[in-house]
């Protein structure tokens, strides 16, 4: 009887070290060193992002292997992925529900967008939602930070802080974000919308550590 039980225990250990082995393995199969351009393409189709696919499907093989190796090396990373000139999106001069509300409400908008290789990954947007009398931006209502599109599995941003003011007749609106390559942080990029009574809007990105 006391062998029946030695040897039970033995099988329910082995069984529970079984359990404890194979999610580890699963999760270095899936670690982004395995990634090759027909794994990063599936990947793409995952996301539901047709753009995206669509601009990587129309890049060479060489373009395409040369994104998914800045993809697995996050050293390669840091140096691959640049700043693009921001798209700043045009203010909207409707008030909420009244045109001619006094003071009228706006929001600006800055995009700012990233790429590997040539390859656009990630965008970010900040906005900035402020009131307006005559020629005067009187005060800011809020600022926003919305990560428009992130298609690198090496990548995740989170918002660290925020912040906004009005000076020079100006709406500033700023999100420091936190960039974070294969879980390790990566510093942060703090990036600036504003805005103006007449509807002009721009912005900026710069990195802070």
């Amino acid at each position: 009887m006391a062998t029946k039980r030695t040897f039970f225990s033995f099988f329910l250990i082995s069984a529970l070290l079984c359990l404890l082995v194979v999610p580890t393995s699963v999760m270095a199969s899936e670690k982004p060193a395995h990634l090759t351009v027909a794994s990063y393409t599936q990947f793409l189709k995952a996301q539901n992002d047709k753009s995206s696919l669509y601009e990587f499907s129309k890049l060479s093989r060489q373009q395409k292997q040369k994104v998914v190796q800045s993809l697995k090396d996050p050293s390669l990373l840091k140096m691959d992925i640049e700043e693009t000139s921001g798209t700043v999106e045009a203010a909207s001069t409707a008030a909420y529900g009244a045109r001619t509300a006094s003071p009228l409400f706006k929001t600006a908008a800055y995009t700012a967008s990233y790429k590997a290789a040539g390859f656009t990954t990630t965008k970010l947007t900040v906005y900035v939602d402020y009131y307006t009398k005559n020629s005067s931006v009187t005060s800011v209502k809020s600022v926003r930070g919305v990560v428009t599109k992130n298609v690198n599995p090496l990548v995740s941003i989170s918002k660290k802080s925020s912040k906004s003011w009005v000076q020079n007749n100006r709406a500033y609106g700023r999100i420091d974000w936190q960039w974070k390559i294969a879980a390790k942080n990566a510093g942060i990029k703090r990036q600036t919308a504003y805005g103006t009574a007449s509807g002009a809007s721009g912005g900026s990105t710069a990195i802070v550590n």
